[in-house]
């Protein structure tokens, strides 16, 4: 069981590094040739230049800033998750939970609250405040006040916690009721969602 847990959880990390190094080799320092704009003796025509190859540097940096990071942030998450798993604390959740003897589907929505607010509040929230307030900051595209942070982040993962509920409350209650043949349901209610996200885009 840990194996698998380590090999779901690496794998798409190994990947996502490796398509993050990859966009990181296309980015160029030096700008492409732009035809028919040369910094020449017009003061007007150099300074278009010169404002697009700020611009073109700006970018670069930038994503070079956000692939860096979001690289830190997918690092520090497995470690913690992994260290988290490694050190008892799912199971210590776990038997938290069921202190509390409440009905089966009820106790499984709850472990699965514990460990999503954990997760959001712990590792994310900081990094989502990091990013707007000091990456997007530097970069001046950060539209963000504290205030707004705020409520914004908790309106988010207000809706978030009763959509994820209420998908988590079917699932388990369907394993609950229906045994073995759960599986059929939830994998018919999780396509025909996509499905029907697809068909209104």
């Amino acid at each position: 069981m840990t194996f698998v847990l380590v090999v779901v959880l690496v794998v798409p990390f190994v990947v996502d590094l490796i398509g993050w190094w990859l966009n990181l080799l296309t980015l160029r320092r030096q700008p492409p040739d732009e035809r028919g704009v040369r910094a020449g003796p017009d003061l007007a025509e150099a300074s278009t230049h010169l404002d697009r190859l700020r611009r073109y540097l700006q970018t670069q940096a930038y994503t070079r800033a956000q692939t860096y990071f979001a690289a830190a942030t997918a690092s520090i998450t497995l470690a913690a998750v992994l260290a988290f798993w490694f050190a008892g604390g799912f199971a210590a959740v776990d038997g938290l939970v069921r202190r509390f003897a409440l009905h089966p589907v009820i106790s499984g929505v709850g472990y699965l609250g514990a460990l999503l607010l954990a997760r959001r509040l712990v590792l994310l929230l900081p990094f989502a405040f990091y990013q707007h307030f000091v990456l997007e900051e530097r970069f001046g595209f950060n539209r963000y006040t504290p205030a707004r942070f705020a409520a914004d982040f908790l309106t988010w993962r207000f809706v978030n916690g009763v959509v994820y509920g209420v998908a988590a409350t079917g699932a388990l209650a369907s394993f609950y009721w229906l045994g073995e043949q759960a599986w059929l349901s939830v994998w018919a209610v999780t396509d025909g969602r996509q499905l029907a996200v697809r068909l209104q885009w």
